[in-house]
């Protein structure tokens, strides 16, 4: 059975930060739903398309 934690907030407010520690402590998978939005490159963030 998978459990999952959903952590909602506004922009800011710290959501990527405590995820990422709840990955620590608990060694639970983790993922980042701006990247759903935002292609990651090193020179730059793009949006990807509809």
């Amino acid at each position: 059975m998978f459990k999952k934690i959903h952590i909602m907030g506004a922009i800011g407010s710290g959501k990527t930060t405590l995820a990422k520690r709840l990955h620590e402590q608990l060694n639970i998978p983790y993922f980042e739903l701006d990247n759903i939005v935002w292609e990651r490159l090193d020179s730059d963030d793009i949006r990807r398309n509809k």
